[in-house]
């Protein structure tokens, strides 16, 4: 699972991809439970607009808690999306298509989560699907 998660190195079929991408949704939600379970524990201030405002050190979970979800998502992403443009045959950076409005987040939607990968190994590895060669790791002669 860490290797899927937190190394950039590599290819990953669909299947993987959107495996990983349950996983965020299940950590969201657990995230989400502990925030009301913080909630829970400490109690804050509820403004006219129904926000709750916790201050002082009773904040310290809420901060820590966003800190290391946000980092650990943002590195995460990073890693799982890097390896399936990998398996597409392309640079990790084009998944920087995503900041052009639409097009481009539509574009990246269909590349990464519909479209097979390259076919056999491509300078990022061998092809996660090709049982024989992905058990094989790839080297390059001089």
């Amino acid at each position: 699972m860490r290797k899927l998660l937190f190394t950039i190195e590599g290819r990953i079929p669909r299947r993987q991809y959107w495996l990983a991408i349950l996983i965020y949704f299940g950590v969201a939600v657990a995230a989400a439970l502990v925030v009301r379970l913080l909630n829970s524990l400490f109690t804050g201030t509820v403004g006219e607009n129904g926000a709750v405002t916790v201050t002082g050190i009773a904040a310290l979970p809420y901060i820590l808690l966003s800190l290391g979800y946000t980092i650990l998502s943002i590195w995460s992403g990073i890693c799982v999306n890097a390896k399936r443009c990998h398996d597409r045959n392309r640079s990790g950076w084009f998944q920087l298509i995503v900041l052009i409005p639409v097009i481009g987040q539509l574009w990246y939607m269909i590349e990464s989560g519909f479209l097979r990968g390259t076919r056999g190994p491509n300078p990022f590895g061998p092809d996660p699907l090709d049982v024989v060669t992905a058990a094989t790791p790839l080297t390059v002669s001089a």
